[in-house]
């Protein structure tokens, strides 16, 4: 599996994918982050079976982006996907994967630089990663 941009739409990738992954027990498992932003109201929705934990990051997301100096893509409908979607993902290490691709979709970060990588990790609400 690779890191790969999906679709360009004026200057915005629009869909992008960055892989990461969690635990379960002792071994660890691949999970793909895709985002995709959709000109609409302003929306944040997270599929993929998330657990309370990914549900919450909304706010961290949102904050962490702002206060690191970039714009939060508002008037867009955030769709991020947590594949696959056969168990429940739970957890703050999810954090960091959906603001990079949220950064990479709506070409503030080139994705390009994202190849080959994978992320993990909790952001603090000033765009710190927590250890």
């Amino acid at each position: 599996m690779t890191l790969t941009s999906i679709h360009k739409t004026q200057g915005m990738v629009m869909a992008f994918r960055l892989l990461s992954g969690d635990l379960e027990g002792i071994h660890g498992r691949v999970v793909e982050v895709e985002v995709d932003l959709i000109p609409a109201l302003s929306s944040f929705v997270i599929s993929g079976l998330p657990g309370k934990g990914i549900r919450e990051a909304r706010e961290r997301i949102r904050s962490a982006i702002e206060n690191s100096g970039y714009r939060y893509p508002d008037r867009h409908r955030i769709v991020v996907n947590l594949a696959p979607a056969a168990w429940e993902k739970d957890g703050s290490v999810f954090d960091l994967p959906i603001a990079l691709s949220i950064l990479a979709a709506s070409g503030q970060v080139d994705a390009d630089l994202f190849g080959g990588w994978a992320a993990l990790g909790e952001l603090a609400l000033d765009g710190r990663v927590r250890p």
